[in-house]
């Protein structure tokens, strides 16, 4: 067998971990954010720059775990930040989506771009799946059917007449 006969291993995780998991975002959202049973939630993960002392205490990791929050009747979204054990949680963070010029998804990576007007820079988020040995996120949660509709939504929100302009 070659090296490149190898097909990946399909992606092995927990279904009643997964499950809580999204049950214990749905729950920290609702906490945090006013009407947030109104929102669809997943997890969105977001490189960043490595600090001295993270929101959490203890050395930053270059990692933020964040539950997105958005909602379809008025295309409001919210982050909160999240420790990987969905513990320990921020305050809500509402994004301008009025400023978005547009998104897009590179499925290969799994990362949505968010753009926007007068430059700055874009919002790289991470919502892949994560099997029950991830290194380096939160294991045992995947969003396949989350996703698809949170794309779905940037669509409509950054297509003409909807914000902007979005290849996707």
């Amino acid at each position: 067998m070659g090296l490149f006969d190898k097909r990946p291993e399909k992606l092995r995780y927990d279904k009643e971990e997964c499950r809580r998991k999204k049950e214990r975002m749905r729950q920290i959202f609702d906490r945090v954010v006013e009407d947030g049973d109104s929102y669809r939630v997943l997890l969105a993960t977001k490189d960043g720059q490595p600090r001295q002392q993270g929101l959490f205490g203890g050395s930053a990791a270059s990692r933020n775990h964040y539950i997105l929050g958005y909602r379809r009747d008025d295309g409001r979204m919210a982050l909160v930040l999240v420790d990987p054990s969905l513990d320990r949680h921020s305050d809500a963070t509402f994004l301008e989506t009025g400023a978005l010029s547009g998104a897009s998804y590179d499925q290969g990576s799994h990362r949505a771009c968010l753009r926007y007007r007068g430059g700055g820079e874009p919002e790289l988020l991470y919502i892949g799946d994560t099997g029950s040995r991830a290194p380096l996120g939160i294991p045992n949660v995947v969003q396949e059917e989350e996703r698809t509709d949170f794309l779905e939504f940037l669509h409509a929100l950054c297509s003409p007449g909807g914000g902007g302009a979005a290849p996707f």
